[in-house]
């Protein structure tokens, strides 16, 4: 722009530009022209952009008011841009120009109607945008040239409230000025003026409402949107001065019908304010009559209405602002002490309980919130008025609890019976009476009888009673489980669950209510133990009922459901409270051989839960010999069944044929026998692992001292004492055939073993189409019939049997470590050949997702756990062959990856594509782009495994639960940890297929200090280390960021303890090399670059010393000839022999990040992000320097002075 249009409009010279802009917007907005016509219009408006000399004088010349208005908003958007990202590239001239147009539009714009706010909205953003620029080093008369514009009309008056809402957004409320010096200075001069500010705003108010005539809603509603900006961040005193003028003039308008939303949002930004204690005190003022009664009147008024609906955001809103008035209360009154209860508390407690009753979700849980609050503080909780309160509330409760608040309901529930257990205790028995008293409806013709309980009595029915086992369960909770509950309530607890024994029912769903409200009364058997043999029958009948009848095919998913449910409750009974069922394990032990003697038996599931129960409470004996001798029992079949088997685990053929996966066709009678294996070789790997997982010995060293669980071994050096876990004298008989199983499980990886399969079972080793759906976080459909038909195949069977018990094995072995103290684990005859020949046979050969489970479910307890006496003789040789064969295989999997295309990326856009799943749970394949995609994926799920259980070996401490007090709290399984909220579903998980380690974030990130694991120093100082830290470079440049990270973590770690005085010059300078190859492919990534930079710098630091050729790495990649390599090896070696000191560690740093700078990748969002323009303004406030102090003695004339000393 010309310094001539300085003062005007720009028009000279740009009609005809102008004219051609116009015609390209209209073109784009125009649905009949054509692609071609409308990409040329987008190429002239972006090329319109790139130039300020013509985008600004075009800007202006569309954005008159003659011109249509999507042409005048584009037209400001040009300017807009100018101003936001090529402000510093503007000349003086063009500058004020700006300004001076822009001001000139505000004053002379004329808003037609409503359909043109997004100009009044485009012109107040361009003004804020000047304004972030220029104020106020250079327009220090901004807001005086603001008001002068809001006194043109009401019109005005509106763009200006825009403006400074704008302006108060983007400083303090969303603070999106990327310059935090410049959002400093105008968060000053907005805050220095918000006196003056204010004061305008509350004028314009006075001014322009008037409820006995016609007001500017507009205006009205633009003044308040401005204050709700400005009362979130301003200083309190300006909220409550002239006598808090602010909020009554809020409280009326809360009774104006057009005017209340906006007031209401103003007031909740006000009772919303976050800061100190003394700063908000003020804001117990909103407790008074005149606001509390304002707020009910208007909600009153609300509920009322013929049509709610308009209604419902204010009422939400309102809801809103009474929960937080009792959040600042209970906060207040918690830090400062003085508070007391305001005056009319009980008003507001009426206005609480008004919302209360609100049918609406939303406003109940904002009023839960709050009655939780109030609750939960020890003060107000105790007031008469809120027990008062308690007793009007609690008759509510069971209404309520199928909504989404059922979480902070249950928690205000607990914490009303923990102020008022009678109270609470009585309302549960009245509700038990009710139930049991009200006749039970017909049940329905179908299942599609409705899903609306008003229509549906049967379904109502259902509901009434789990919510009275919500109720029963949440009265439970509300005391600790090892505090006795009050003799009312064992009375009461007692007549329930007497009633609840009488009760019965033939809906499924009743009962599994029914039992898990006999479940959470179970403590009381202990006032009653008389009631032990009932209870127990009453829990278990449906397993017994199952299990006599005719036709098990024809029993409908609710009984499948029930009898799942009945065997988790005896497994968590077991596990809560083994010393009270300890006296009718007798009656258990018979119900288990009943059931496995059955001809319908029960699913490995159900049985497991009962073996660990059986085990649970068999551990409460505190006696080994008995408890030994019990299990030994317990695992005769399953050792009897392995002694029968055993011909079959020699050789994978006989192993395919004894599974079913060997023949091309079966017949029925075969079909029945190879069920039957399946079922039998599950169910002993299964009941293994439980007896290994639950046995446990005593937690007090006392009790296990006089029941005979300690006994002393030598170690050769010393002796010891450990304790014997009573499993494991009959368990580790069966070590051998576990091992001798998993040995031909994996031999099924073979070449010649995969051959030997029939053409229909060609894909049975594959992995679950399930579990790739899964890994590839695509949603699973619903099945149609066909498609489930299909899903139930023999293929799909094989492969889901044979992934289960690949994963069963590895959890069975990982068990028989767990439970045995480590000193007699490892001191088992030929373990190390065991494992070398049994878990990692064929490992050169296994698939990746198999990898992961031997990684992640074996080998990490099994080399973690290893005492340091045997560290030497196993866990090396182990460490030896895992490494070498992880290397080749990543090695060659890595490189098979096609390095010319981008490896597909797990974005939203990729996965959420339409999957044909039905096609693909019929053939168990997916399409070619989905197959690369997961092969590709799971390379990278193995790689962080890889990398876990490396940091496992090198890192952490062992554990064992033997070894630690708090044995019995990690004692956490599937099965027996049933969630207490019994009515949830439980979905039985057959692997661990999740695609993320939920400790994936916390392993990432570097670790620092020294290694915390002995094993960890042995390897690193051993033959093992060339192959772990050939892993770690290998995974820092492997096309995926979190093994990067996690790599840098372990090296970050390891560095410092390595030896690196045997290495050579070539090995260190290729070091540095591979991890300056990690930097070039991941350093685009901000959490990559930092991680990353840290550990270049700190291999530098430890390599330096012994390698004088290192400074020649970083001169290669280096830009110039080498000063600042020079610079920066003189700053490390200087460093070397200094103290350490973080100041020097920045500059270092800050100095290899300006060397690496060529090689360091750039994101595409940093690529092709505009950065905002940063104005070159002077400091807000000037200090004057202090004027120099001179001495006397040093003036031109003090030898004059000093002679008149002695005149």
């Amino acid at each position: 722009m010309s310094g001539s249009c300085a003062n005007n409009a720009p028009s000279c010279g740009f009609e005809e530009l102008a004219q051609k802009l116009e015609g390209a917007v209209l073109h784009t907005m125009n649905p009949s022209v054509d692609n071609s016509a409308r990409h040329q219009a987008y190429q002239m408006l972006e090329q319109a952009k790139e130039d300020p000399s013509v985008s600004i004088p075009c800007g202006f010349l569309l954005s008159v008011n003659t011109r249509p208005s999507i042409v005048r908003h584009v037209g400001l958007h040009l300017l807009e841009i100018n101003i936001k990202y090529k402000w510093n590239q503007l000349s003086m001239e063009d500058k004020e120009s700006i300004k001076v147009n822009t001001m000139a539009l505000l004053s002379s714009h004329q808003n037609a109607g409503p359909e043109e706010s997004f100009i009044q909205d485009k012109i107040s953003r361009l003004v804020v945008e000047l304004a972030k620029h220029t104020w106020p080093q250079l327009w220090p008369s901004f807001m005086e040239e603001l008001h002068e514009c809001a006194l043109l009309g009401p019109k005005k008056t509106e763009t200006v409230l825009l403006v400074i809402t704008r302006l108060s957004e983007d400083v303090a409320v969303l603070q999106t000025v990327e310059c935090s010096k410049r959002r400093r200075e105008l968060y000053q001069c907005l805050a220095g003026g918000m006196s003056e500010t204010f004061e305008w705003l509350l004028r314009l108010l006075g001014q322009h409402y008037n409820p006995g005539s016609h007001v500017n809603l507009s205006l009205l509603k633009g003044v308040l949107q401005c204050l709700t900006s400005l009362v979130e961040w301003v200083a309190v005193q300006h909220l409550f001065s002239d006598s808090a003028k602010l909020l009554h003039m809020l409280c009326c308008l809360l009774n104006d019908d057009n005017l209340k939303l906006h007031a209401a949002q103003c007031l909740l930004a006000v009772v919303s304010r976050k800061g100190g204690a003394e700063e908000r005190l003020p804001l117990l003022s909103l407790f008074h009559s005149d606001c509390v009664g304002a707020i009910y009147e208007s909600a009153r008024r609300a509920l009322q209405a013929n049509n709610a609906t308009t209604h419902y955001e204010f009422i939400k809103t309102l809801a809103l602002i009474v929960m937080q008035l009792a959040l600042q209360l209970c906060q207040l009154s918690s830090k400062l002490d003085g508070v007391q209860l305001p005056d009319n508390f009980q008003h507001y407690l009426t206005v609480l309980h008004e919302f209360g009753q609100h049918p609406s979700v939303m406003v109940y849980g904002s009023f839960i919130l709050a009655w939780s609050a109030l609750l939960s503080h020890a003060s107000i909780s105790s007031s008469p008025l809120m027990a008062a309160c308690i007793a009007s509330w609690l008759p509510t409760v069971p209404g309520k609890v199928f909504h989404k608040v059922r979480r902070d309901l249950s928690a205000a529930f607990r914490t009303a019976a923990c102020q008022q257990p009678s109270l609470t205790w009585r309302l549960v028995e009245e509700k038990c009476d009710e139930m049991l008293r009200l006749p039970q409806p017909d049940a329905p013709a179908s299942s599609g009888a409705g899903t609306d309980t008003r229509q549906n009595p049967w379904l109502s029915y259902q509901r009434q009673w789990e919510v009275l086992c919500f109720l029963v369960e949440w009265i439970m909770r509300s005391q600790p489980r090892d505090v006795e509950h009050g003799a009312e309530a064992v009375a009461c607890g007692l007549r329930m669950l007497a009633s609840f024994l009488e009760f019965s029912s033939d809906d499924d769903k009743v009962m599994f209510s029914l039992l898990s409200c006999i479940s959470n009364l179970f403590p009381f058997i202990v006032h009653q133990p008389a009631t032990l043999t009932p209870v127990f029958n009453k829990i278990v009948n449906p397993l017994l009922v199952y299990s006599r009848c005719s036709d098990p095919k024809t029993v409908q998913k609710s009984t499948k459901e029930l009898r799942r449910h009945c065997g988790l409750l005896v497994a968590r009974l077991a596990k809560l409270y083994p010393t009270i069922m300890l006296p009718g394990l007798s009656c258990v032990v018979d119900i288990f051989k009943e059931l496995n003697s059955s001809a319908n038996r029960l699913t490995v599931l159900e049985l497991t839960a009962l073996q660990e129960a059986l085990i649970l409470i068999n551990n409460a004996r505190n006696n080994y010999a008995e408890q030994q001798a019990f299990i030994e029992t317990q695992i005769q079949p399953i050792r009897d069944f392995f002694e029968q088997a055993k011909q079959h685990f020699t050789a994978s053929f006989e192993f395919m044929k004894f599974v079913g996966i060997a023949n091309e066709t079966e017949t029925p009678e075969e079909e029945a026998v190879i069920i039957s294996n399946r079922y039998r070789l599950t169910y002993a790997l299964k009941i293994l692992e439980a007896i290994a997982k639950k046995s446990r010995p005593p937690q007090d060293k006392s009790v296990r001292a006089a029941g005979g669980f300690i006994v002393e071994i030598n170690d050769g050096a010393s002796i010891k004492e450990v304790t014997r876990n009573p499993c494991w004298q009959s368990a580790v008989s069966l070590l051998h055939n576990v091992m001798s199983l998993t040995r031909v499980s994996n031999s099924l990886c073979l070449p010649e073993s995969t051959a030997a399969l029939p053409p229909v079972l060609t894909s049975a080793h594959q992995l679950p189409i399930s579990d790739k759906l899964t890994i590839l976080m695509l949603k699973q459909k619903p099945l149609s019939e066909e498609a489930q038909q299909a899903a139930e195949g023999r293929t799909r069977r094989a492969q889901a049997y044979l992934h289960l018990l690949h994963e069963t094995l590895l959890s069975c072995l990982a068990e028989l470590c767990r439970c045995c103290h480590p000193e007699v684990f490892y001191r088992t005859d030929n373990l190390l050949q065991y494992t070398l020949q049994a878990p990692l046979h064929c490992m050169e050969v296994m698939p990746h997702y198999r990898l992961r489970g031997v990684l992640r479910m074996l080998l990490s307890p099994w080399l973690v756990n290893c005492p340091p006496s045997a560290q030497r003789s196993f866990v090396l040789p182990v460490l030896q062959l895992v490494t070498n064969n992880m290397n080749k295989f990543f090695e060659r999997r890595w490189k098979s990856v096609d390095g010319s295309r981008q490896l597909p990326a797990m974005d939203d856009e990729t996965l959420d594509e339409d999957e044909p799943q039905d096609g693909a749970l019929r053939s168990g394949l997916l399409s070619q782009e989905l197959e690369e995609l997961l092969d590709v994926q799971l390379l990278r799920l193995l790689n962080r495994d890889y990398l876990d259980f490396l940091r496992a070996v090198l890192v952490q401490a062992p554990r064992n639960k033997l070894s630690e007090a708090d044995d019995a709290e990690a004692d956490v399984s599937d099965v027996a940890d049933y969630t207490d909220g019994c009515m949830n579903e439980v979905s039985v998980k057959c692997g661990d297929n999740s695609t993320e380690d939920i400790t994936d974030k916390a392993a990432s990130a570097p670790a620092s200090g020294k290694l915390t694991s002995a094993l960890g120093l042995m390897i690193l100082s051993s033959a093992v280390m060339p192959p772990v830290i050939s892993a770690l470079l290998q995974s820092l440049s492997c096309p995926d960021s979190q093994c990067c990270l996690k790599a840098c973590g372990l090296l970050t770690v390891c560095l410092p303890t390595m030896d690196v005085s045997q290495l050579t010059d070539d090995d260190s300078c290729g070091l540095l090399r591979a991890m300056l190859t990690g930097l070039q492919v991941h350093g685009q990534h901000a959490e990559n670059l930092q991680a990353m930079l840290a550990c270049v710098l700190l291999c530098y630091t430890t390599l330096r010393p012994h390698c004088a050729v290192l400074p020649q790495v970083l001169t290669s990649i280096s830009t110039d000839s080498g000063a600042e390599v020079a610079s920066f090896d003189e700053l490390v070696v200087r460093g070397l022999s200094e103290v350490k000191n973080a100041k020097q560690d920045k500059i270092r740093k800050d100095s290899l990040k300006k060397i690496l700078t060529p090689i360091t990748g750039v994101s595409v969002s940093e690529a092709l992000k505009q950065p905002a323009a940063v104005p070159c303004l002077p400091p807000l406030l000037w200090h004057r320097p202090p004027p120099q102090q001179h001495d006397a003695l040093d003036a031109p004339d003090a030898h004059l002075v000093l002679g008149n000393l002695f005149s």
